[in-house]
């Protein structure tokens, strides 16, 4: 009678949690920074995960997190930006909010002080886009200005000088795309013309030199670019014919033009066509197809190039997982510091590459990810399984023989064909990462 009550009063427990919690959170835009990922819910939240010891994750600590948690005071957010150790989010208002490493005036407040929660910028502005970069953060005004703060050492900011500032001023205007790199920065001011300032050791600036530039200079043979992205130390851009172009380093392959060679300005990315959105990481890069498939290229020591291997590609390849079936369509791509995120036409997020601080998100403990894993949803995941929705008849079963210390297949059996989590070890391993539940079966 004992064993009966007690097993009622667990399927009690987890039938009243997934009346609650029935699917993982859907997320409108998903930002990668060294080693941290932020993302804007549906619901105007930001949520942000991985390492945490400047406070870049924004919930009030400095406690990493293998899942997302909930940056504190935000409910209008529209889109969020997350640089080394800072991030940022523009509100429905117009105005922007940044939190973490404060060094370098990197959050715009006026001070050089680490913020473990959202703070103002300084000034009255009306930003569409905010990007961030190392130690220095830009954004977009609705009237085309470009406004940036921060670390100045190279002269990222654009400003003519060398000097950081802890509060925002106009750099240019007439802009319509903005991208931030590590220790540079590009605007997009119109067809055909295209703008970079900062760090230019590896010619990420793509001026034709390697001479760091303290205020705009152009950079030729883009024709209609249409977007930017800046990684740490290399630029791509897209134009209007769905042309890929990357300039800068190209130490690990990063440029996807088939050499290791560094170029100071811009070279086609060959093998590539329909790319709708291109994203720069640290030494790799990936595009996002209109097909909603994703292709990846540079350095994969640790499973960033999402394709199952960790062997290093000089071209695109592609990355497994996404984009096969209409519920895996990426519409969104992100790339980190040797990780990498993609935000599904579900809303829903998988990130795949280094994990030891948590920045995949998906719970299962600090572990690289070789392929995409769906991120976790706030909290205790109840998707145990790791298909992408909390489910009573799957992970609530899985779930209940976990509590009642069934172990192996005898749980994992129960998994469904779409699971990321298909073995006892993987979802003990979330269990215990995600929700603290360490009495489990070996």
């Amino acid at each position: 009678m004992k064993k009966i009550l007690s097993v009622s009063l667990w399927v009690g427990w987890i039938i009243a949690l997934f009346s609650s919690v029935t699917s993982a959170q859907t997320y409108n835009q998903v930002a990668t920074g060294d080693t941290h990922a932020c993302a804007v819910a549906t619901t105007g939240a930001v949520h942000c995960w991985g390492k945490n010891t400047q406070g870049q994750l924004g919930n009030g600590t400095t406690f990493d997190s293998m899942v997302p948690t909930q940056v504190v005071g935000i409910t209008n957010a529209t889109q969020v930006a997350a640089g080394v150790f800072h991030s940022c989010a523009v509100l429905d208002t117009g105005a922007v909010r940044c939190w973490g490493y404060g060094g370098y005036g990197a959050l715009g407040d006026g001070t050089f002080a680490n913020r473990l929660t959202p703070v103002d910028m300084a000034g009255p502005v009306a930003v569409v886009a905010v990007g961030a970069g190392g130690q220095h953060t830009c954004v977009l005004e609705a009237g085309g200005g470009v406004i940036c703060w921060g670390g100045n050492g190279f002269g990222q900011l654009g400003n003519g000088t060398n000097t950081n500032s802890s509060v925002p001023f106009s750099i240019t205007n007439s802009g319509t795309h903005l991208a931030v790199g590590n220790n540079h920065t590009c605007v997009r001011r119109g067809v055909g013309n295209v703008q970079c300032w900062g760090k230019n050791d590896d010619g990420q600036l793509g001026d034709g030199t390697t001479i760091s530039r303290n205020s705009p200079t152009i950079v030729p043979g883009l024709g209609d670019a249409v977007t930017l992205s800046a990684g740490y130390s290399h630029t791509c851009s897209l134009n209007g014919t769905n042309t890929l172009k990357c300039w800068g380093s190209n130490a690990a392959g990063q440029l996807g033009t088939g050499n290791t060679t560094d170029a100071t300005t811009p070279m086609v990315v060959p093998n590539l066509s329909t790319v709708a959105q291109v994203a720069a990481g640290a030494y790799h890069s990936c595009a996002r197809l209109s097909n909603g498939t994703v292709r990846c290229w540079g350095f994969n020591a640790v499973g960033q190039l999402g394709n199952g291997s960790t062997g290093q590609s000089l071209q695109p390849t592609d990355t497994k997982g996404v984009g096969s079936n209409p519920a895996n369509t990426v519409t969104g791509i992100a790339a980190g510091n040797d990780f990498t995120c993609a935000k599904l036409s579900t809303g829903y997020l998988r990130c795949w590459g280094w994990g030891e601080f948590g920045q995949t998100g998906h719970g299962q403990g600090p572990s690289n990810q070789f392929t995409p894993q769906f991120v976790a949803a706030p909290g205790c995941a109840l998707d145990v399984d790791g298909d992408g929705a909390a489910r009573l008849t799957t992970d609530g079963v899985l779930l209940t023989r976990a509590l009642r210390l069934v172990g192996g297949t005898a749980v994992s059996n129960a998994a469904t064909g779409t699971a990321t989590r298909n073995t006892w070890a993987a979802m003990r391993d979330h269990l215990n990462t995600s929700c603290g539940i360490t009495t489990l079966a070996p």
